[in-house]
């Protein structure tokens, strides 16, 4: 399993936390599938009091796919769309955890350059981190390299964050979760290395039979008993977050 969040180390209430994965699996579930769909709208039936917690993820969210269809979002709009909230949005466009900053207009940065690792292709990418296939050269053997995508344009808490997920993960020890291998930090940007899985994901079990399915459930169920037991809940449990090896084991 990939991306548990030490509950610990969050900045707002695990209630909220949960609203907010809430409300942002249903609004990027109708950005793929190309719904017409707003922030607005998904804002309307929310407390003041949560608002601007919430608002920030689905710009993320907004802008990021925005920028994927090859539009270039700028800051001005949303200035414009939420001016009751113009200071903090003007705070996440210069940090925005998912895409780089240039001139107040947001594009997809480039991949970097981390010593003694080649980065071979992109696996994926979150709230926070970016995924890439890399080949660790020392070593010759292939790895994970999960960074923060705003690199050194992230702020503070954003880094916090990224490294308590790592140091999560590195205090699991389970032969069902990926296991870290190391913590660095190239231009003060933090990274970490893990397992690479290389058989994809459960999504493309879906025709399983029902035995097969139910040991499967079995073993995920307590892998995750076993992270709840560690103090770690995972916040984004799906089929696309467990991997297979290349022999189908998760």
């Amino acid at each position: 399993m990939t991306d548990p969040v030490a509950h610990a180390n969050d900045y707002i209430p695990l209630s909220l936390e949960r609203r907010i994965d809430e409300i942002c699996m249903r609004f990027e579930n109708a950005l793929q599938g190309g719904q017409t769909v707003t922030i607005e709208e998904h804002l309307l039936k929310i407390a003041e009091s949560e608002r601007v917690a919430i608002l920030r993820e689905l710009v993320r969210l907004e802008v990021e796919y925005r920028v994927r269809r090859g539009e270039q979002p700028g800051m001005n709009e949303y200035l414009s769309r939420f001016p009751a909230h113009a200071d903090s949005i003007a705070s996440w466009f210069e940090s925005m955890p998912t895409i780089g900053w240039d001139s107040r207009v947001l594009r997809p940065k480039s991949w970097p350059t981390v010593p003694g690792y080649e980065l071979v292709e992109e696996l994926g990418h979150g709230g926070m981190g970016i995924v890439y296939k890399a080949r660790h050269e020392k070593f010759e053997r292939l790895v994970a390299l999960k960074m923060i995508i705003a690199g050194a344009h992230a702020s503070a808490e954003y880094k916090d964050r990224f490294l308590a997920e790592a140091r999560a993960v590195a205090r699991l020890q389970n032969p069902h979760i990926v296991q870290i291998h190391e913590i660095g930090e190239i231009d003060g940007s933090p990274y970490f290395s893990l397992e690479y899985v290389d058989g994809g994901n459960l999504g493309r079990l879906r025709d399983s039979p029902d035995d097969q399915a139910a040991r499967l459930l079995e073993l995920l169920a307590r892998t995750v008993h076993y992270a709840h037991g560690r103090g770690i809940v995972h916040r984004d449990l799906k089929p696309a977050n467990i991997l297979l090896t290349s022999d189908g084991v998760p």
